[in-house]
Order: C-alpha cells, then structure tokens, then sequence
C-alpha cells in the first residue's frame, strides 16, 4: 500500500512539473511576443550591417532585406535558448511580472530602444583611450609563464 501512495505521489509530482513548464514556456512565448523579437534583432543586426557597410567593410545589396532573413535564421535556435536561459534563472512568477512591465508604455520603449543603446556600448567599447585603458589593466594583471 505504502508503494502505492509514493508512486501516485510521484505521478502528481510529476504532472505538476510538466505543467508547470508548459506554463513557464508560455509566459516566455508571451516575451517573445512583447519584445517581439524578430524586430528587435533585425533592427540589431541592420545597425551593425549598416556600419559595416558605410565604413566600406562589406558590401550588401538590401541591408534591411538581409537583417530581416538574417533574424528569420536566427529565430528558431533564438527561441530555445531564451527558454533555457529564462527558465534557469526566472521563476513563474517573476515571468509574469517581467511581462507586465513589457506590456507597459515604458517596457514597449525600453524593447525600442535597446538595439540603439546596445550599439552605443558597442562603439564605446571600441574606443581607442578605452582599449588603451584596458589594454593597461589586462598587462599589469597579465601572468607570463
């Protein structure tokens, strides 16, 4: 009898799992819905396209045209990993409030507006007094063996 009852305790448990997941990727769907995450990595990819090609690195025909396929490659794989990543550090429940922000006016301009703030790190991070400051610090802390 003793089997019994912890096997269908197990079972229960093991429900509740299965639905939890199934919960926890829908609130992640419902993220990447909000941010609406083709967009926002197509319009990623069109800023760095753009420079590359204005400083006459690369040559593109249709620089929109190949962010967009760029970001329809992407999406897929995109999407796993945002579930893995989510679910390993969010629980349901700050999910849910995470997507409550997104649904706000401040959240949807937030969404707009990283690609432009991640491309300006970016630059930053190029600079030449950074790179000649950070090139200091990694040789004073550099070991040679």
């Amino acid at each position: 009898m003793k089997r019994i009852i912890f096997m269908l305790a197990l079972v229960l448990m093991v429900c509740n799992v299965f639905a939890q997941d199934d919960a926890f990727k829908k609130e992640v769907d419902k993220t990447i819905e909000l941010t609406n995450l083709k967009a926002t990595l197509s319009e990623a990819m069109r800023i760095q396209y753009q420079q590359l090609v204005d400083a006459g690195t690369i040559k593109l025909d249709d620089v929109q045209a190949t962010s967009d396929e760029c970001a329809e490659a992407m999406l897929p794989k995109m999407k796993e990993f945002m579930l893995e990543v989510y679910y390993e550090n969010y629980t349901l429940s700050e999910m849910k409030e995470y997507n409550k922000f997104l649904a706000t006016p401040l959240g949807q301009k937030m969404i707009a507006v990283t690609p432009k703030v991640t491309n300006a790190t970016t630059k930053l991070s190029q600079d030449p007094e950074i790179l000649g400051k950070l090139q200091s610090v990694i040789l004073k802390h550099l070991k040679l063996d």
